[in-house]
């Protein structure tokens, strides 16, 4: 079975040209395509910081709470090593034809108003890096061995490419930073906490988070290409995601 098969149709040429490509992106999504001024970003301080935003309380018997218990969690700024991200930032390079066309139906699937938090979408080189993708303020990147739009991802039974998930995924991190709530993120956590305390075995540092998010990934991802993963079926995730206040079927 073809993939990304089921995704909706391109509103681009099937060879755009550069100009169409770095034309259509802003005007029908609000995201750039280009990479003009990423190699001039000023460098975060001591990495990207992001104030985690919790006050959901934790477990009392939870065995992944620090030292400092549930307090200590939700008051913890983490910084995250964003150096190296910056300066492969240096080598981005706008989508080319083939990939721009499957990103134009892969952002339709997304309402523009969580949208907001993505400013721009480029293809960085992996060499020397095992990342597929990357979100760092606004700024979605896919590797360029994830953009191959022929190669299919197993964990979605090969229905979709993995420049397909892999897009999805990191929007989704860009989604949950930028257009959930406070309170929405609490109710994230709240739910990811019971999930680990469920598990029983957890790892010393968690909660994290870039755990939280990816909790909330392993939702986001099936619900939006309404196909479930190995991991969730894409009707259960959806209602997980109503539950968080996140409501795909309005754009």
């Amino acid at each position: 079975m073809p993939v990304d098969d089921t995704l909706p149709p391109s509103r681009l040429p099937a060879l755009p040209e550069l100009d169409q490509i770095l034309y259509h992106f802003p005007k029908a999504f609000g995201i750039r395509a280009d990479a003009e001024g990423l190699d001039g970003l000023p460098p975060p301080e001591r990495g990207f910081a992001h104030k985690v935003p919790f006050s959901a309380g934790l477990p009392t018997n939870f065995a992944g709470a620090t030292s400092g218990g549930a307090a200590d969690f939700m008051g913890r700024t983490e910084f995250m090593g964003k150096a190296p991200e910056r300066q492969r930032y240096a080598a981005a390079r706008p989508p080319e034809p083939p990939e721009a066309v499957l990103l134009d139906r892969v952002l339709q699937l997304v309402p523009l108003r969580i949208l907001r938090g993505i400013d721009r979408v480029v293809v960085l080189p992996t060499r020397g890096t095992a990342r597929p993708g990357g979100y760092l303020n606004g700024i979605v990147s896919i590797g360029a061995s994830e953009a191959d739009v022929r190669r299919p991802d197993p964990d979605f039974s090969n229905r979709f490419s993995v420049f397909t998930t892999t897009v999805v995924h990191e929007i989704g991190h860009g989604v949950f930073q930028t257009a959930l709530t406070p309170y929405q993120q609490e109710l994230v956590l709240d739910r990811y906490v019971k999930r680990l305390d469920a598990l029983g075995v957890i790892a010393p540092d968690e909660p994290t988070q870039q755990g939280t998010e990816h909790f909330f990934i392993d939702y986001f991802l099936p619900a939006l290409l309404r196909f479930g993963s190995h991991a969730h079926g894409a009707a259960a995730s959806r209602r997980v995601l109503a539950e968080f206040g996140v409501d795909l079927s309005e754009r």
